[in-house]
């Protein structure tokens, strides 16, 4: 099973609440009109589930590049990995900088070179490591739920559109500033899980192939 089929379960589990805390939200905060919608087969309850599945669609139809955007905020070069060699290593002091010239001789400094070094690394040493597979899960993980955030601003946004075409509605609004709100704090953390992940896989490099080095000095 791949690291993002495992995080499907949390996945699906997020967007349930999010639909939950829409329904939450628009029953104007009663509980048993959430319940009902959840545990009836009404008309209301397909939307509620459609709702769900259209959520969980557009978030794997999002493109890979277009979720490492709305994480970093970078339309080139996104991947945490084209900082890894001119930032990152730098923000972790569990890394032996000289050490790892000697291992790697100059770092390139364009970022897509960076990234394709830093790549050939994670391929070589940190495939199969626990630490770096279990950074490597929360990264994907993080960066799917900062999607999800997304699309469930964006659906607001248009409720809020077609309804205020009848009257306004400050539930409506609410949910916007709630997702909205959801989509910084996950982007945040995918964020600091991205470049965590990066830095692991350089970390376990550098105990993984120490010793030759040292011995060869």
């Amino acid at each position: 099973m791949s690291l993002k089929d495992r995080n499907i379960p949390g996945l699906m589990i997020c967007t349930l609440m999010n639909i939950g805390l829409t329904c939450f939200v628009l029953s104007n905060a009663k509980i048993d009109i959430v319940l009902q919608a959840l545990l009836s087969f009404s008309l209301s309850n397909l939307i509620l589930y459609g709702l769900f599945v259209l959520t969980f669609l557009l978030n794997y139809l999002l493109p890979a590049n277009v979720k490492n955007t709305l994480v970093f905020h970078k339309i080139k070069y996104p991947l945490p990995g084209c900082r890894a060699f001119s930032e990152l290593i730098y923000q972790d002091d569990r890394i032996d900088k000289k050490l790892l010239v000697k291992m790697l001789g100059k770092y390139p400094s364009a970022p897509d070179e960076q990234n394709l070094l830093w790549y050939k690394i994670y391929r070589m040493n940190g495939k199969d490591n626990v630490i770096v597979n279990s950074s490597h899960r929360s990264w994907l993980l993080l960066r799917d739920l900062t999607g999800i955030s997304v699309i469930m601003t964006l659906l607001s946004v248009i409720l809020n559109i077609f309804s205020s075409l009848i009257s306004i509605d400050t539930s409506k609004v609410l949910l916007i500033a709630i997702f909205s709100t959801e989509y910084f704090i996950f982007m945040a953390m995918a964020r600091n899980s991205g470049n965590r992940f990066v830095q692991n896989v350089i970390v376990e490099f550098i105990a993984n192939n120490q010793a030759g080095v040292i011995n060869a000095s």
